[in-house]
């Protein structure tokens, strides 16, 4: 290659997943499954798998899938600071009239006789995600998981320092090169290339790049656009650590409220509760008196019964003793007089001791 392709570039990139929870929030950018702000939903169906995910899995999931089927590691377990997977992310210049059925295809090919190195002859990528729905180009979003020849999982196996980066790099603008994109111009050949050809090229890549001033050479031009790339980084950062600071504080806020609101739901169920305690005391408390009144009315009502059983019982022998007396009037008159003689002396006295 010449000095810059004026027909447009390629870009291949690897960035190291350490964790499972990243691993996850990649899966939810890449399908979707979370909003992203600089994606239209409008475009969301141009979106593709090139390589599907197995039906039912995430990439968490297949992580866990691979790791269980290697058999180095049925021996070994993974260590705990490494690397759990790769995202390669590849993509061209917006200028560049490329064929993308084509691209995408040649993408696959490249990315699977990279990648796959697993002894057991299974593929190390989870799946390829086609994007059209975000500002800039389309790219492609891969996830491997790195298992290398001797089926254990090193991402140093394939990423490892510059130099590696660079092969691979190199090795994908290879490939890209059917469509006329050659490899972005590499730093120690940048201060020899023309001014205007290197704003041509960055325009190419990233939009409203600024022009370069009178008398500036290409050393100078690039660094100053460097700095103001990082200036826009660093503004970008700023705005959402700004926004993320918000977004805590409103999350903190929310939390306080639904605390205090749980906090008074609790007090309300509390007073609640012991008035219903207070009221169950009282009714238990009149129940006990009203028992205690019916038991006092049922021990008078056996006195009664008792006293009109003996009253009865004095009756009938009264009765008794009337018969008898008529009996006698009838059989010994004389002795009737004298019993009902002596009776009336008898009553006559007790009215004297009475008295």
């Amino acid at each position: 290659m010449k000095g810059l392709n004026v027909m447009g570039m390629c870009f291949m990139d690897v960035q190291k997943v350490k964790t499972l929870g990243e691993l996850s929030s990649k899966y939810k950018h890449n399908y979707r499954v979370a909003d992203v702000k600089n994606a239209d939903k409008s475009l969301l169906d141009k979106n593709e798998e090139l390589i599907p995910l197995p039906q039912g899995q995430n990439y968490v999931d297949f992580y866990k899938q691979k790791i269980k089927e290697s058999e180095y590691h049925s021996k070994t377990k993974v260590r705990k600071d490494a690397v759990v997977a790769l995202e390669v992310v590849t993509t061209f210049s917006r200028s560049a009239n490329v064929n993308l059925e084509e691209w995408k295809k040649k993408n696959v090919e490249w990315l699977k006789k990279t990648f796959d190195r697993s002894p057991d002859g299974k593929s190390n990528i989870a799946s390829i995600i086609y994007h059209a729905d975000e500002a800039g180009n389309v790219h492609c979003h891969t996830i491997v998981i790195p298992i290398n020849e001797e089926g254990r999982l090193s991402a140093r196996s394939f990423v490892n320092g510059r130099s590696a980066m660079g092969k691979l790099q190199d090795s994908y603008a290879q490939d890209m090169k059917i469509f006329g994109l050659d490899r972005g111009q590499k730093r120690s050949t940048a201060k020899h290339q023309d001014i205007r050809k290197l704003y041509a090229d960055l325009n190419n890549t990233i939009s409203n790049i600024p022009e370069p001033l009178e008398h500036e050479d290409a050393l100078a031009y690039k660094e100053r656009i460097i700095k103001e790339i990082q200036t826009m980084q660093l503004a970008a950062l700023r705005e959402r650590n700004e926004k993320k600071w918000e977004n805590d504080r409103k999350l903190a806020q929310e939390r306080e409220m639904q605390r205090e609101m749980i906090q008074r739901e609790a007090q309300a169920i509390t007073i609640a509760a012991k008035d219903e305690v207070k009221t169950l005391t009282d009714t238990a408390q009149n129940l006990r008196e009203e028992v205690q009144e019916l038991s006092n009315m049922r021990d008078c009502l056996l006195a009664d019964i008792k006293k009109e059983k003996k009253n009865k019982e004095k009756l009938e022998s009264y009765q008794k003793m009337i018969e008898k007396l008529n009996y006698l009037k009838q059989v010994a008159p004389d002795d009737y007089k004298f019993i009902m003689e002596k009776l009336y002396n008898h009553k006559e006295a007790t009215k004297t001791l009475d008295r």
